[in-house]
């Protein structure tokens, strides 16, 4: 009986194991869907600013690769962009 419990235990063990296991993963893959949904998006952003001349023109607010969230501070318009390498 003392066996057939230790073996219970046993299995309980590693099945919690398993649960955390699957848990730390699945937290590791939402992680990683954010920063390549992010990267994606932050692609297309860099290549829509990059045919931005005039100083007045929008830009596309880039995305934070952690978070996935736009970047809030981001500069408006190219001549916002410039007014921050001049400081």
């Amino acid at each position: 009986m003392q066996m057939m419990q230790a073996l219970v235990e046993r299995f309980d063990r590693l099945e919690q194991n398993m649960r955390r296991g699957f848990t730390d993963l699945g937290e590791k893959i939402e992680a990683l869907d954010r920063k390549v949904s992010a990267l994606n998006k932050n692609f297309t952003t860099r290549t829509r600013n990059s045919v931005v001349t005039h100083r007045t023109v929008d830009l596309s607010p880039l995305y934070n690769a952690l978070t996935g969230d736009m970047i809030e501070a981001f500069p408006r318009t190219l001549g916002d962009l410039e007014s921050l390498n001049s400081t």
